[in-house]
């Protein structure tokens, strides 16, 4: 077996297994799931001061929690070869299958993130990296941020470019 499958085998199972918890706490409980430790809840720019002081907020997370819980439930059985609901292979009136559009449109949307994060990585340093340290350490990051959004505009070009040859 190929390292490339050997370590998908291994990494995959213990991502959705980790979503897989996160959604479940997330919709059991949403204080909970913000007391998590960071390593374990991924929970970005999500704040418990901002979700838990209204009842709405609560309903977001909870929200959330389902989606994700569902999701990575229904990527597991299919892991496993299990088969959840049998899908119809549905088409968009113009006749191309839903799932072209959906990974077209993923396509378009990391190629938007990458031309966002190369034109601006200043908002995302002061966004997502608030606590960035020394002085130093925010020029590296506008590089690094650049050079990320460049990765991310050729990957979605990359896998534009398959779904359109192999359309």
């Amino acid at each position: 077996m190929p390292i490339g499958q050997t370590i998908g085998l291994l990494v995959v199972p213990l991502l959705l297994g980790i979503v897989l918890f996160n959604g479940t706490v997330m919709l059991i409980s949403p204080a909970t799931w913000f007391r998590l430790p960071r390593y374990i809840a991924f929970r970005g720019t999500l704040r418990d001061y901002k979700y838990l002081s209204t009842p709405l907020g609560r309903l977001q997370i909870r929200g959330l929690g389902l989606v994700m819980a569902v999701s990575a439930g229904w990527m597991i059985a299919g892991f496993f070869g299990v088969a959840v609901v049998q899908q119809p292979q549905v088409s968009a009136p113009t006749g191309v299958p839903f799932d072209w559009w959906i990974g077209v449109s993923t396509c378009f949307g990391a190629i938007g993130c990458g031309v966002i994060v190369l034109l601006n990585p200043k908002w995302w340093i002061e966004k997502y990296f608030r606590n960035a340290g020394d002085p130093q350490s925010p020029v590296f990051l506008e590089r690094a941020l650049r050079i990320i959004g460049i990765l991310f505009i050729a990957v979605g070009i990359y896998f534009l470019l398959q779904f359109v040859a192999f359309r």
